[in-house]
């Protein structure tokens, strides 16, 4: 039974240590697998060790205490009986003699049972079977599915979870734990079959290309499957060369030519068993062809995979199909959990005390206890050994996932119209004669122009909102063309980062910290239906955990005025997260920072709904500080709907002085086809006329059905007088002219004596009668009086503010201009019919490009209500650029330029995203994929960043560090690797590599393929990690070597930062001369005496190393 326990619980930290996976070549494997042999010499002899130790330890306590009695028997029976025991049969002759006396019989009994337990000293087996045991059960109740799942705990099936005395306590199963997995981890699989002689060794991977994979955003279509690519008879899905056998598989949905020939099962959960049924049967006789005895062992060799056995093959091909589909976490603080845990199991499980029998005696009892103790201490010792093991494992990944990432590619697109003149010529040739047509191609595919435009100089010039993509230039162009472009950060209005959302928030930390004014997102609603990656049993706190950190990230980069928006919808009864999301934001936020949650409501019915057909969606809207934001005038105040195109009907006619009634009449026109619009929506969406009217968002417009001719300073001018004076139109409505509160007025108001009588009759103009008088009276007194500023009706009288009916019959009201009243405050519920997948079908041609995109109309209302000119607008959810075109659009409209952030992870970055934001810039309008509107100038910024996959496909282990390390003890060593053993890694900032900083390469997965040697921009990566603000790029050359110098801002504080490749050696042999070069940098006219000067490897200019700043701007999350 002690050998059952033992094998269970080594089984159980083979699992933990990742030792049944040292056939995997990828990530964290290929450094666990470096350390196989110790960890596989810990649990086959330390451990072993310390339990034996523990043995003898409890074996020389028994005999102690079998000692100890047998001296005390033997010096009683001595004194009291006179028995030498140095004389051999004495004892024996004594006891004849004495034998029958119970004096005797008490300490000589007691004298033979210690002699003979002394002689029979042994621990039990059932010693080290509890201590083996205490050890699975505690460590097996964290461990599940390839993941310490943190729940504290009480005891084996109940919980305690940190409490600190609030009134509402949010807690889930995965808190304090970092959730990476956002959707599908596209990657390389590889697996060898572990022979040692390299003769024999053979290695299998399975690739990925073309996937269809939405990540970040998760709003992915269900049924999509791993298919190998290309049909079974066909030779484009497998590759076997240089023993190396490679699967090629894309991710997407399968057709029905697939579903025949791969014979992909209907179920959604065993879908994939066809295909794997399918390979294992194909590649044994396609691999025989070759004869590899090596390869097809791997088809015949048993893996234990639960209960069951399959080939090695079948196991790593349905791990590759799962670990892709998977969600997995990383731990905060896993070290100082399962410590805090291990002392709650050994105080309350090991050390209880309620075994203890009440019969037993004092003696009984401490032996017990003593026992127990031991036991504790040893299990404890063992525990706390493994702990740190696993402990170091799960740091150097958090570490590697929160380490900042490097900029992949950072490039520009920018109207033609912002190209400087010194480069005008030179890009705009490359365009019109680059053999591959890369930059035309993509206008053709925008659709700005079409195959039978004939592309020329003028033409470019005559269309100059033409988007232009720095990434179809030459990189000598790209960065002469930078750095002709002054105030660049500050001309920049957007950017746009492909990347997992958490590590671009940490990446723009430095950079936008305090800086954005609003945030928009519309993360995945995790309604079950694939929007959300999940571990079973886990939905809705792997949701949580995924919300929690990238809240905590957007609230750190708001202004201290900032707002959140985030979009939900409780579609299905057993998905909610409202409520959930509701406590997350309070734990986040604060429950005082609280707005709204605003209820956008749509004009749609289900009717096979069993309850209430759900016919609208959640914004929660929370502040950063409510109380700054109450005090911002206008902050939650929109424009009234209708007031744009009111002020456009204005501006055109305001140019031919038209007369007032044709004003009007022109207004009456306006909110006439208004109406016939709305009509001829609801007509085309089946909607009832009288359902449909009471949404019109212009009703509260229409009123503004008058005008007049007034001067800036609102001094009313004739039409006649109009054009001489260069008055402008007034549109205006009128509003009640009378006393607020009838319980309010006083005796002089009612008293016709008074000068503050408020019930007089003024004259009407026309007919010359007294005029009605409203029934509270009127708001002012009738006349003026000299030396008092007061309002009165004379007053408002002399200012043409007063409105007269036809006749005195009605009662006069005053004027309420729509300049002055331009803004409401917004509501909470929020109609809003707009398709937004129509939008976008309007923008692309087609349908079916996003998953339910909201409508810009939603989102734009959010940005007017809460910025201002040169305010930030962000979104991390970014999706197909909803909210850029938003922006986009506001700024057509307001004439108001908001700069915007957006983030995506999934292939929506390339295939939508930034097409979108090319579009709406060359056009503010689009009719099936057709521009018909306007264009703006523009120019923004978009990258791609590392990921965290890619740092852990890019750790190299250093071999001297192995021999450096090799007398340490079992846990030094594992810290000594994965610290030091890895400080030369490329993702890891190798310093070496800075000598020639140019041409720093990752091997990265990008579009589902890896690439072996991505180029790296350190130079932007780091103008973000200082968080500067980039005034201008200068390129020169100087030694025959190109210099990229970076001039900034930072606060006050000016930044000069020279990157360039330096050589080392002797300068006359073409290394670098670096008094020359000092002698140059000082002369150039960038070069600035008060700024922070930093330079990359050794200079002589009196820099700072850029590598030092580099490494700590990496790791600092406190920046």
């Amino acid at each position: 039974m002690a050998l059952a326990a033992k094998d269970q619980f080594k089984e159980l930290l083979r699992e933990l240590f990742q030792l049944n996976h040292t056939d995997l070549d990828f990530g964290i494997y290929r450094i666990l697998n470096l350390k196989a042999a110790e960890v596989t010499q810990f649990l086959d002899v330390e451990l072993d060790a310390v339990v034996e130790s523990v043995r003898n330890k409890i074996a020389g306590r028994e005999a102690t205490d079998a000692t100890t009695t047998l001296n005390e028997a033997q010096q009683q029976l001595a004194t009291q009986f006179g028995i030498n025991f140095d004389l051999p049969d004495d004892l024996e002759t004594k006891a004849n003699q004495y034998g029958q006396l119970p004096i005797f019989q008490e300490p000589y009994q007691k004298f033979l049972q210690a002699k003979q337990q002394l002689a029979n000293v042994q621990v039990s087996a059932d010693t080290e079977r509890d201590i083996y045991n205490r050890l699975y059960q505690f460590f097996e109740r964290y461990y599940e599915e390839g993941d310490f799942i943190t729940k504290p705990r009480a005891g084996r099936d109940s919980y305690l979870i940190p409490y600190n005395g609030e009134e509402v306590k949010l807690y889930w199963a995965n808190y304090d734990q970092y959730y990476i997995k956002t959707g599908e981890s596209f990657r390389n699989y590889v697996f060898t079959n572990t022979a040692t002689d390299p003769a024999h060794q053979r290695t299998v991977e399975f690739r990925l290309r073309d996937a269809e994979s939405s990540l970040n955003n998760n709003k992915e279509e269900k049924g999509r499957l791993f298919i190998p690519v290309g049909l079974p008879d066909a030779d484009t899905w497998f590759t076997f060369s240089n023993n190396r056998l490679t699967i090629w598989f894309e991710y997407r949905l399968p057709t029905p030519e697939d579903i025949a020939a791969w014979e992909i099962k209907p179920a959604q959960r065993t879908a994939d068993k066809g295909v794997v049924v399918k390979l294992l049967t194909l590649l044994p006789d396609r691999i025989g062809q070759t004869a590899d005895v090596e390869l097809i062992t791997l088809f015949q060799t048993n893996r234990k995979r639960g209960k069951d056995s399959v080939s090695t093959f079948q196991y790593h091909l349905e791990r590759f199909m799962a670990v892709n589909k998977f969600d997995y976490f990383i731990h905060k603080d896993l070290r100082g959990f399962l410590r805090r845990e291990l002392d709650f199991f050994l105080k309350n499980e090991v050390l209880a005390v309620n075994f203890l029998d009440p019969r037993w005696t004092d003696a009984d009892v401490q032996t017990s206890i003593s026992l127990n103790v031991t036991l504790a201490s040893t299990i404890r010792q063992l525990a706390l050994t493994i702990i740190e093991f696993l402990g170091e494992l799960e740091e150097f990944q958090k570490r590697l996932f929160e380490k900042r990432k490097f900029v992949v590619q950072a490039d520009y697109c920018l109207t033609l119209d912002r190209i400087p003149d010194p480069v005008r010529d030179a890009v705009l040739s490359h365009v019109l004669t680059d053999p591959d047509q890369k930059q035309q191609a993509d206008w053709q595919t925008l659709g700005f122009i079409d195959k039978d435009t004939v592309l020329n100089q003028d033409y470019l010039l005559a269309n100059d909102k033409l988007v232009l993509d720095t990434a179809y230039l030459p990189d000598a162009l790209k960065w002469k063309l930078l750095a002709a472009l002054d105030n660049l950060d500050a001309q920049t209005n957007g950017l746009l980062l492909n990347s997992e959302n958490w590590q671009a928030l940490n990446f723009l930390k430095p950079k936008y910290r305090n800086q954005v004014k609003c945030i928009y997102i519309d993360p995945p609603y995790n309604t079950g239906e694939n929007d959300f990656p999940y571990k079973d049993s886990f939905q809705h706190s792997s949701w949580l955990s995924m919300m929690h950190d990238r809240l905590v990230a957007a609230r750190d980069s708001l202004t201290p005025d900032g707002v959140l928006f985030v979009s939900l919808n409780d579609k299905k009864e057993e998905f909610k997260e409202s409520h959930r999301l509701y406590l997350l934001l309070d734990a986040v936020f604060g429950e005082k920072n609280y707005v709204e949650v605003i209820i956008w409501t749509k004009n749609t019915t289900h009717n096979d709904s069993k309850t209430y057909s759900r016919n609208h969606e959640y914004v929660f809207c929370y502040a950063k500080n409510r109380a700054l934001v109450e005090q911002i005038p206008n902050m939650f105040r929109q424009q009234k709907p209708g007031f744009d195109e009111v002020v456009e009907l204005i501006n055109r006619l305001n140019s031919d002085y038209p007369s007032v009634e044709t004003i009007r009449q022109e207004l009456k026109n306006l909110y006439k086809t208004h109406v016939q619009e709305l009509k001829d929506a609801a007509e085309t969406a089946g909607i009832d006329w009288e359902d449909a009217k009471g949404e019109d968002d212009w009703k509260a417009i229409y009123n503004y059905k008058y005008a007049e001719y007034r001067l800036i300073d609102d001094e009313y001018v004739s039409e006649i007088e109009a054009e001489s004076k260069k008055a402008v139109i007034r549109p205006f409505t009128s509003t009640d002219a009378s006393w607020p509160n009838s319980s309010s007025l006083t005796a002089d108001h009612r008293n016709p004596h008074s000068p503050e009588y408020r019930f007089y009759k003024p004259l009407h103009p026309k007919t010359n009668q007294p005029c009605a008088c409203p029934q509270r009276g009127w708001l002012w007194r009738q006349n003026k009086i000299p030396g008092n500023d007061a309002q009165s009706f004379e007053s408002m009288l002399d200012k043409h503010m007063i409105l007269f009916g036809n006749d005195e019959t009605t009662v006069p009201r005053i004027k309420k201009f729509l300049h002055k009243t331009e803004t409401d405050v917004a509501k909470s519920v929020l109609p809003d019919n707009t398709d937004g997948a129509k939008q976008l079908a309007d923008l692309f041609g087609e349908r079916g490009l996003f998953a339910n995109p909201k409508p810009t109309t939603l989102i734009r209302r959010f940005v007017e209500q809460t910025t201002f000119e040169g305010e930030t607008v962000m979104d991390f959810f970014a999706g197909s650029g909803t909210t850029a075109d938003a922006v986009l659009s506001l700024q057509h409209v307001d004439n108001k330029s908001r700069p915007y952030v957006l983030v995506e992870m999934g292939d929506y970055f390339d295939k939508t995203l930034i097409r979108r934001v090319k579009k709406v810039i060359y056009s503010d309008t689009w009719r099936n994929g057709k521009p018909i509107g306007v264009g703006s100038s523009h120019l923004f910024q978009y990258m791609r960043l590392e990921q965290y996959e890619d740092t852990l496909n890019n750790i190299e282990f250093s071999d001297a560090a192995v021999q450096e390390g090799s007398e340490l003890s079992f846990l030094d060593k594992i810290r000594y690797s994965l610290d030091y053993g890895t400080r030369t890694s490329g993702s890891l900032l190798n310093p070496d590599k800075f000598m020639r900083p140019f041409s720093y390469t990752l091997r990265v997965v990008r579009q589902n393929e890896i690439r072996d040697d991505q180029p790296i921009d350190l130079i932007t990566t780091f103008n973000y990690l200082l968080g500067l603000r980039v005034v201008r790029y200068h390129v020169a050359e100087h030694q025959s070597r190109e210099y990229r110098v970076v001039v900034g801002q930072k606060g006050l504080q000016p930044y000069l930062i020279i990157w360039r490749d330096v050589i080392e050696g002797k300068p006359e042999e073409g290394a670098t001369d670096f008094t020359a070069e000092r002698d140059w940098v000082l002369s150039q006219p960038w070069y600035d005496t008060t700024a922070l000067i930093y330079a990359n490897a050794d200079n002589g200019f009196g820099a700072q190393a850029i590598e030092t700043e580099f490494v700590r701007l990496l790791w600092d999350s406190a920046v």
